[in-house]
């Protein structure tokens, strides 16, 4: 007998589902619904999540189309998404994105009726994996009977999972962690929905640059009108890039900031499901004048033998399209030739003014696009290129010539060993009063 796969035994599935939650949805009482829901979410959370409209599992399935299932076979009726220790794409992306992996397996075993979401033992965590993580769940209400979540047993952890992970992502109740400022997760309407006139992202990009003003105001400075003008200018760019790079339309983008008594964390993440950067940029529709500008490179660095497992023809078209006007649109698409370097442009903003001499780190950016991953931390930068007809044009190899022929640095650009199907952008950066007071380019202090 054909052993069906995961796509064929979800298909098969999706219409005796829907008819099973149609006929619960008549048993129950308004008032029982509630009561159950209070149950989906596990430890921790005595009150319902507020009633929300059905979601359409589609995400899944297009999203997560071949996801292996090797060594992950189900045998009970509940199925437990252990998270690594480090749940964290800019810091850990295999791991985690193994963790999304079998979350997608146990939703489409027709025998689980319960996952669990075990994060007891992680230790360090970001926005971006919850974000993720949360909408892999809210595309799935109602597909299983309960969802546990187990959080954190390190204090700073489970503080930080309930503030800004998954029980805020889904909007469960529970008393505000003090001290945390967060943009609930935004999602983008699907192609047929976009609306006329001003979009939804250009809207969004305007809001989440006011709320990371009003981060800044916590610590008594204020954006300049010019950088607020810029930086909401490029999220709408990223937005844009995500809109073209799937079939759906569909985006995500949220944002934190932790407050403490020395300087601010603050996180913002962007990304869309679909189809990678790579893919997008090979398209057959896309302009000539894009593939033709990136066919010598490919070919000098296929010369080299440049291309091998850390270093593959995927992370160089994630690499290119980091270049000013490298872009998906189609052959006679009006492209501004800044196009592209959003990502780079918006990291290198909160460069000058998102350090803090007592954080852990300097402000970082992960773009992770398919099997690769860029980290943007400073040590390279857009910088001025003298190209082939004499011009000067902007660019970002990650190399110390600055040259899209040569490799790049593996620390910065390489392969990773799992799939993230589609695109996202994770930046980390920090509000520091006392490195703000030296700063007149981009901010000023409240009076």
């Amino acid at each position: 007998m054909k052993r069906l796969s995961a796509n064929e035994k979800w298909r098969q599935l999706r219409l005796r589902e829907r008819r099973e939650k149609r006929r619960l949805r008549q048993r129950a009482s308004q008032s029982s619904r509630l009561a159950e829901r209070s149950q989906l979410w596990g430890r921790g959370f005595d009150d319902a999540p507020e009633e929300e409209e059905e979601r359409d599992p589609a995400v899944l399935t297009y999203s997560w189309p071949d996801v292996p299932d090797r060594g992950w076979y189900i045998r009970e009726e509940t199925a437990t998404i252990k998270c690594p220790k480090t749940f964290s794409l800019i810091e850990n992306p295999d791991e985690t994105i193994e963790a999304f992996d079998r979350m997608v397996v146990a939703r489409r075993d027709p025998r689980v009726r319960e996952i669990i979401i075990d994060q007891r033992g992680v230790v360090d965590t970001d926005l971006c994996a919850s974000a993720v993580l949360g909408v892999l769940v809210q595309g799935g209400k109602g597909q299983v009977d309960r969802y546990q979540h187990l959080l954190p047993t390190d204090p700073a952890a489970r503080e930080l999972a309930r503030a800004a992970g998954l029980p805020r992502i889904l909007r469960v109740p529970f008393a505000d962690s003090r001290g945390v400022l967060f943009y609930d997760l935004v999602a983008g309407p699907p192609n047929a929905q976009r609306a006329k006139g001003s979009s939804l992202k250009e809207i969004e990009a305007t809001n989440i640059v006011d709320y990371i003003d009003r981060c800044f105001g916590k610590y008594d400075f204020k954006l300049l009108p010019e950088t607020r003008r810029h930086l909401s200018i490029l999220i709408t760019e990223v937005l844009s890039n995500s809109e073209d790079h799937t079939d759906l339309g569909a985006w995500w983008m949220a944002a934190y900031l932790r407050q403490g008594a020395a300087f601010g964390d603050c996180h913002l993440t962007l990304f869309n499901l679909g189809r990678t950067i790579s893919e997008s940029l090979r398209a057959p529709n896309v302009s000539e004048r894009v593939r033709g500008g990136c066919e010598p490179v490919r070919q000098a660095l296929l010369s080299r033998k440049a291309f091998k497992r850390g270093y593959t023809e995927e992370c160089f078209w994630n690499l290119a399209a980091l270049q000013p006007g490298v872009t998906s649109k189609p052959e006679g698409a009006t492209v501004d030739e800044d196009r592209g370097t959003g990502f780079v442009r918006i990291i290198e903003a909160f460069q000058e003014i998102g350090v803090s001499p007592r954080a852990p780190s300097a402000p970082v950016m992960a773009v992770i696009s398919g099997s690769s991953y860029i980290r943007l931390d400073g040590t390279y930068r857009l910088q001025d290129y003298r190209n082939e007809d004499g011009n000067s044009v902007q660019r970002i190899a990650f190399n110390a010539d600055n040259d899209l022929k040569e490799p790049p640095d593996r620390r910065f650009v390489h392969t990773i060993r799992k799939h993230f199907p589609g695109t996202i952008l994770s930046c980390r950066f920090y509000i520091d009063r006392q490195h703000l007071l030296e700063q007149s380019r981009h901010v000023t202090a409240l009076t």
